[in-house]
């Protein structure tokens, strides 16, 4: 069984920290930096991000599984999982399969609702790059800048392009790209009904966080 990457950070309570679709624990170092005064960060790098395995195989009953392997692996006991857009969806089904493991769940900026399938823009992005012709982060971003005009987004995405070999190429390998065709679908998630969602782990108000910067939870 292989063991999600990760850098742990402090001492304490242990505090997984789950992060989006194209993101990696880096993208959470500022932050786990400060959580770790008060709690054990674990900064995971989720399947096919990161420095995590890659794997063909990508929905999220297997990145609560990943969850589940890394507890067992780590021998922690009782967690705080903090999830973001795909790690929140991620964190919210783990915490319905496995409630005895959760001490307490924060879920930012993402609801148990369908989402729309929205990465299409990204992978076209990210595969029109040719790294023998685009062989600096500028000429990169400059390339996907005819899909992505969001300097935000791009300089995200850009923290995926990583040197190997004294070549350039990105971190997120192609075959997370082969499997998009099948992960999109899996985009939805989760989703409960307003009556599952109060009578489920996530609806316990002293337990649950939710956090949303870009959208309002309707129930």
């Amino acid at each position: 069984m292989k063991i999600v990457h990760s850098k742990i950070i402090g001492e304490g309570a242990p505090l997984l920290i789950l992060h989006g679709y194209f993101g990696m624990s880096d993208n959470w170092k500022s932050l786990g930096n400060k959580f770790g005064e008060d709690f054990q960060i674990h900064l995971i790098d989720q399947r096919n991000h990161g420095r995590s395995f890659h794997a063909g195989n990508f929905d999220y009953d297997l990145l609560v599984e990943d969850i589940v392997q890394y507890i067992k692996h780590h021998q922690l006991e009782k967690v705080i999982v903090l999830g973001h857009s795909m790690g929140g969806k991620a964190a919210m089904l783990f915490a319905v399969k496995y409630p005895t493991l959760v001490a307490k769940l924060i879920i930012v900026d993402i609801a148990p609702r369908y989402y729309q399938p929205h990465h299409t823009d990204i992978l076209k992005a990210l595969n029109s790059v040719d790294f023998l012709i685009h062989n600096t982060r500028k000429l990169v971003d400059q390339k996907i800048a005819e899909l992505i005009p969001d300097i935000g987004v791009r300089s995200f995405l850009l923290k995926n392009a990583i040197s190997r070999q004294n070549r350039l190429g990105f971190r997120l390998l192609s075959r997370m790209q082969r499997v998009h065709s099948r992960w999109s679908v899996q985009t939805i998630g989760p989703i409960f009904s307003p009556k599952e969602l109060r009578q489920s782990y996530l609806w316990q108000q002293s337990q649950t966080i939710w956090i949303f910067l870009k959208e309002r939870l309707s129930l």
